[in-house]
């Protein structure tokens, strides 16, 4: 599997075979963002790359089955701008 970037993050290249088995079965939506996975957790569309997800070259899509959000609240974490986020919210 090859892949491509979109302003700075990994998009996994997936065949067209791939593309319409995961529309099929709800887990990609084509939308005018381009195209979408599903979050197995909270179920919610993101673009399919790496601002939305974990690259995961062992899964079949390239792609973590859950979202960034539910990934860090699944094990407790944070990332560098979430953490001064944090920090910025509790000055305040």
């Amino acid at each position: 599997m090859s892949t491509s970037e979109r302003a700075g993050h990994v998009c996994p290249a997936l065949t067209p075979a791939q593309i319409a088995r995961g529309i099929k079965s709800g887990r990609y939506l084509m939308t005018e963002l381009g195209l979408e996975r599903l979050c197995s957790r909270c179920g919610d569309y993101y673009p399919a790359d790496t601002e939305f997800w974990y690259y995961q070259p062992s899964a079949a899509a390239g792609l973590h089955n859950n979202c960034h959000a539910c990934y860090r609240e699944i094990t407790g974490r944070l990332s560098a701008a979430d953490k001064r986020m944090l920090e910025e919210l509790a000055c305040v």
